[in-house]
C-alpha cells in the first residue's frame, strides 16, 4: 500500500503575494474560515489534516470547530484555544495591543 500525502501552504488574504483587501471588514473570521474550506472542496479534499502557525492557528481553530467532519487531524502552533484567546483579548489591553 502507497500512502500519497500532498502538502499545500498557503498565504492567507493580505500576507505575501495573495490578495489585499483595502477593507477590514474583508479579513472577518469567517470569510477567512471559508477561504479555507472553498481551497479544500476546489482541491478535490472532504477531510484534510489541517496546520496553522500564529494567526493562521487562529483561523484553523475556528475552522475545526465550524466544519469537524473536514478535519481529521488539527496541528496548532503559537496560538492558545479560542476561548483562552478570547479572554485574553478581553482582560489583557496589553495583548490586544499586540494582536492587533
Amino acid at each position: 500500500m502507497t500512502l500519497a500525502i500532498r502538502c499545500v501552504a498557503v498565504d492567507q488574504r493580505g500576507y505575501n503575494l495573495s490578495d489585499k483587501p483595502d477593507r477590514t471588514e474583508d479579513y472577518h473570521i469567517d470569510l477567512l474560515v471559508n477561504d479555507v474550506k472553498e481551497l479544500i472542496v476546489s482541491l478535490g479534499y472532504k477531510r484534510v489534516y489541517l496546520m496553522g502557525h500564529d494567526w493562521g492557528a487562529i483561523v484553523a481553530w475556528n475552522f475545526a470547530l465550524y466544519y469537524p467532519e473536514m478535519v481529521d487531524k488539527l496541528v496548532i502552533l503559537n496560538v492558545p484555544h479560542p476561548s483562552a484567546f478570547s479572554e485574553l483579548m478581553a482582560n489583557y489591553p496589553a495583548q490586544r495591543l499586540k494582536s492587533w
